[in-house]
């Protein structure tokens, strides 16, 4: 009846069980929705009036994720309160998603530390002055069930702190002394006046220590691997930054800790390089079958762009490849804050030519923009709001 009223040019009536007809532009405007229109146009003139000539984005959405129980809320209280913050305890898991607004600049801890935003435009400094960083911190819960849902809420404009308990909490990555003594009871006598037992020592020690290598590789790859993977799926050429925590169980044997983050790093590069070389041999097989101009090998010509490949960041040395925290002794937060506020603010690039946040932090908003923002921000404290 619809299609047929428009056909004819005519406005069409739709009607209900209770045969009452209305036309839908003739339909007077409620109270409710007049007033709230009213309303919403006001707010706008007025934002309009007050907004400064020239408005930038500082702020940064830094985005903690890790496998469950490898401390990240600890780490991000740990961050934004200081070492008075209340920790959750063991069985106080993150249920989905927690959202923290920080700006290092009102801490005094982090006085020492230059906040302002590096910008690349002169005008555009001279404008606005300076303009120091702040950061919306999201902490994504570690359990396996929520992980699908994570990646909505992952974007390119990012920051990614990957924790990583350096296998403190895997039996299996630690080296297992054998006491020969224990094992061997009422014989150990007899074996120890062999001239061969030496070399037996040595060789069971060597074996457990490549036992040991591997079980360190398979919880990088778990635990590790895994989400850079899963953030490069939903948001290509991200920023990670690697961190690693539990750094107090360390403590009689830091080298250790030490060799295990750099450890990681290699690991994390090896595979970065493997996978890029997997990309350029099967782009050179559509390239000898003359299908170079596939929409697969197109495809692949993009996940070769350095642009789309993600950014890992490490430190210059291997004293600080990766920076080790420990949310129980309080130590290594200073050099994260620092550290992620140098990304934020473009004075540390991770050998990559340009600022990793270019064009976003520290980039210009469109007045349109502000206003509505600013809009549903009035809205939302007028209108109800249903949380699931």
């Amino acid at each position: 009846d619809i299609r047929r009223a428009k056909s004819l040019d005519v406005k069409p009536t739709i009607r209900f069980a209770e045969d009452t007809a209305f036309t839908p532009s003739r339909m007077p405007p409620t109270p409710e929705l007049e007033i709230a229109s009213q309303t919403v146009d006001e707010d706008l003139k007025d934002l309009s009036e007050n907004l400064d000539e020239v408005t930038v984005n500082d702020t940064l959405k830094v985005i903690f994720v890790g496998m469950a129980m490898a401390g990240k809320t600890s780490m991000i209280k740990r961050l934004i309160e200081g070492e008075n913050a209340v920790v959750p305890k063991r069985d106080e898991r993150t249920v989905g998603v927690d959202i923290y607004e920080w700006n290092p600049k009102d801490d005094k801890r982090f006085e020492h530390i230059d906040s302002r935003i590096d910008f690349q435009d002169k005008e555009l400094e001279e404008l606005c002055g300076e303009v120091d960083v702040k950061f919306s911190v999201w902490d994504f819960a570690g359990q396996h069930v929520y992980h699908a849902t994570h990646e909505l809420f992952f974007s390119p404009r990012a920051l990614y702190v990957l924790v990583w308990d350096m296998g403190a909490t895997n039996p299996a990555t630690k080296v297992r002394k054998q006491d020969l003594e224990t094992q061997l009871g009422a014989f150990s006598l007899n074996y120890d006046s062999d001239d061969d037992s030496d070399d037996d020592d040595d060789f069971t020690m060597e074996e457990e220590i490549i036992r040991a290598e591997r079980a360190l590789k398979r919880d990088i790859d778990d635990k590790i691997q895994f989400w850079v993977d899963c953030i490069q799926s939903s948001a290509p050429g991200a920023a990670i930054l690697p961190v690693a925590s539990f750094n107090d169980l360390f403590e009689s044997n830091p080298q250790e800790a030490k060799r295990r983050c750099n450890f990681l790093k290699q690991r994390l590069l090896d595979h970065e390089a493997r996978r890029i070389q997997g990309i350029k041999e099967r782009l050179n097989t559509y390239v000898e079958e003359n299908k170079a101009n596939d929409d697969a090998a197109l495809r692949l010509r993009k996940l070769l762009c350095p642009y789309t490949r993600p950014k890992l960041i490490f430190g210059k040395t291997e004293d600080d490849a990766i920076i080790r925290v420990s949310g129980t002794k309080y130590t290594g937060f200073a050099e994260l804050t620092e550290r992620i506020i140098n990304i934020a603010t473009g004075r540390e690039r991770a050998q990559h030519p340009y600022p990793i946040f270019r064009g976003h932090v520290g980039a210009r908003i469109p007045r349109m923009r502000l206003e509505v923002r600013e809009a549903v921000r009035r809205m939302r404290d007028r209108f109800k709001l249903v949380e699931w």
